[in-house]
């Protein structure tokens, strides 16, 4: 067994060789036993692996103080925003409703808005 196959077998466990370097694995994996028990050690010790456990709280700690000032950040910016676009809203309404009011200012010629000059009938069953 080569020093430099064995180097091989974990970026060929991973699949990050190019394809013909894989190709070149694979054979001295059927032509050597010792790499292919060297192969298969890995492979068990690498799918056999237990979970990390999880931080201790102490470790939370301190990546909450870490944390805390861009969070203050990030909602300072936020409220900011919603702010603006509230503002910017009423702004766009308040400048519709005086063109609205502003067209309602011109005089019409009989007073009426809307006249058809046709009354329904008793019987059109319209309210």
């Amino acid at each position: 067994m080569r020093k430099e196959s064995s180097e091989r077998l974990l970026p060929f466990y991973f699949g990050s060789l190019p394809e013909a370097e894989i190709l070149n694995v694979e054979r001295e994996l059927l032509c050597d036993p010792e790499l292919l028990t060297e192969y298969l050690d890995l492979k068990r010790s690498l799918e056999g692996a237990r979970e990390i456990s999880p931080p201790s709280a102490s470790v939370w700690q301190r990546i909450e103080r870490q944390m805390t000032p861009r969070k203050r950040l990030m909602i300072s910016v936020s409220v900011g925003a919603a702010l603006a676009a509230c503002l910017a809203l009423v702004l766009f309404l308040a400048r519709q409703s005086s063109h609205i009011t502003a067209g309602r200012d011109l005089p019409s010629e009989s007073g009426v808005l809307f006249d058809a000059n046709d009354e329904p009938n008793a019987n059109s069953g319209v309210l």
